[in-house]
């Protein structure tokens, strides 16, 4: 007889999981909150327009990457759904502009074109990304479930990326920025993200886009979740959405049954026929909410409490439809201005994705810009929301009036063809998908954030585990599916033990 999994949570990691779930003689059910699946790789409409609220570049793209076969496995992509760019974004100045493109070599010599005086400082940074380049995120299987031959064969051509994590994971991109003398060069690491994101992760950002490693999938991530969620569901899975997980019974230390309710119906729902379970869910909303505080994990709380070591990412997103040709801009553009606050989090740049290459009903094209926040910037808009709801809108209709008009000092010829679709905050994430202070990605990767993944374990429980993107930092789609794949390698060993 099959052996029955419940998996919380039907984003990338709970939809993953249950794949690798039915492909491996279980019979799974995958709850979700929301109305649709794929949690935080998610999209919605307003007036005929798309908004991608998830993907901008999709890591493990690459044939014959062990990521690129995972993404095939699930649904998730494959060559015919793979839009590739050029180039990774423009940035815009007083000082000047600096593209980044898809050709290193190419992007190289703009640096020296714009600052032959930094071309140590440049050759280094070059380095580093073309020693990014190697890096593979392991999905065959966990690294620690390799056998010394399979080890040393995956491991070899990752040489190159530890030494440059060595090297370039020592500095903050403000750090970094102190070798150059060239103002544009200066103001381009300062500017680019914020001034205390990691070199490393940057560089390896870089390497993996110039690398053929990361590209726009087809349809953005609303279309990309719809797939995996198909091929769940080809498989036999069950996915029910509209249902709220909030409690956990636990007895002799299995959990015997969840209570739920359903948010279209009110109706309380108890789930119990089920053998084991997997928490893809949030993990705050995992250990602190559905288990009650009761099973606390110290390498989370950790991360929970020490926000300077462990920062959250989270964002707002602003939106506009745009009635005109947008193919003739760019795709991503990065503005510096003066600087401006959107909660607490001070900004210095604007960016927007233009996606000209989506096809909207309203025949207009959708720009997105998306400001990063922080915890800081969570207590503002929370308190804001709970204390006067029409403050809350207010403060969003004017930072929405900001980026508009930095649009049309960019691009004046859009004046009277650009309207306002949408805006989110933190607490949009938080509402919808039960975000940890509405953080679209696991905790942001600084020089002093320790880089280890969770064993996928919850301590005390015989029959559950927890995977998604907060078991790995940086956290993101790859490890969100990643961690669902080797969760089922996991069970199967506690199916094992229990025979």
């Amino acid at each position: 007889m099959k052996k029955k999994l419940v998996i919380i949570g039907g984003g990338v990691s709970g939809l993953t999981a249950g794949i690798y779930a039915q492909k491996n003689g279980f019979k799974s059910m995958v709850i979700e909150k929301h109305n649709i699946p794929g949690g935080e790789l998610t999209g919605w409409y307003r007036d005929g327009n798309y908004i991608d609220g998830c993907i901008h570049w999709l890591m493990g793209t690459k044939k014959g990457t062990e990521m690129r076969s995972v993404w095939e496995e699930i649904g998730a992509i494959d060559d015919d759904n793979i839009i590739k760019m050029d180039y990774f974004t423009v940035f815009k100045s007083h000082l000047g502009d600096i593209t980044i493109w898809r050709d290193t070599k190419k992007f190289k010599e703009e640096l020296l074109q714009k600052a032959q005086e930094d071309k140590k400082a440049i050759n280094e940074f070059i380095r580093y990304i073309n020693e990014s380049k190697t890096l593979e995120i392991p999905a065959k299987k966990r690294l620690s479930e390799r056998n010394f031959f399979e080890l040393i064969s995956f491991g070899i051509p990752l040489i190159p990326a530890a030494v440059a994590h060595g090297k370039a994971g020592k500095y903050s991109l403000f750090e970094f920025s102190k070798k150059f003398k060239n103002p544009l060069l200066v103001n381009f690491f300062n500017s680019i993200f914020s001034p205390d994101h990691n070199l490393y992760s940057f560089c390896v950002a870089l390497g993996s886009f110039m690398d053929g490693n990361a590209d726009i999938p087809k349809g953005g991530s609303l279309d990309m979740a719809q797939r995996i969620a198909r091929k769940y569901q080809s498989l036999g899975g069950k996915l029910v959405l509209n249902t709220n997980v909030d409690k956990a019974n636990i007895k002799d230390n299995k959990i015997v049954s969840f209570l739920a309710t359903n948010l279209k119906t009110k109706e309380e729902i108890e789930i119990d026929d089920f053998d084991y379970a997997i928490f893809s869910c949030d993990a705050d909303v995992a250990y602190h909410k559905i288990l009650d505080n009761k099973y606390n994990d110290p390498i989370f709380e950790a991360r929970f409490n020490d926000s300077k070591r462990y920062p959250i990412l989270s964002c707002c997103l602003v939106s506009f439809a745009v009635d005109t040709d947008m193919s003739k801009y760019p795709h991503s553009v990065m503005v510096e201005t003066k600087p401006f606050m959107v909660g607490k989090t001070k900004q210095h740049k604007i960016s927007f994705r233009n996606y000209y290459y989506y096809k909207n009903k309203s025949g207009k094209t959708t720009l997105i810009s998306m400001v990063t926040q922080n915890g800081e910037s969570y207590d503002y808009w929370k308190k804001l929301y709970d204390e006067d709801n029409k403050k809350y809108h207010d403060e969003k209709m004017k930072v929405a009036d900001l980026f508009k008009a930095e649009y049309l000092k960019l691009f004046p010829e859009l004046e009277g063809k650009i309207e306002f679709l949408d805006m989110t905050t933190p607490l949009t994430y938080e509402h919808y998908l039960n975000a940890f202070k509405g953080g679209y990605i696991s905790f942001k990767k600084t020089k002093n954030t320790k880089w280890k993944s969770h064993h996928g374990a919850i301590d005390g429980l015989k029959n559950a585990l927890i995977s998604g993107q907060w078991t790995q930092i940086p956290g993101g789609a790859p490890p969100a599916a990643t961690s669902g794949k080797f969760s089922i390698a996991d069970l199967k060993k506690i199916v094992k033990k229990d025979k």
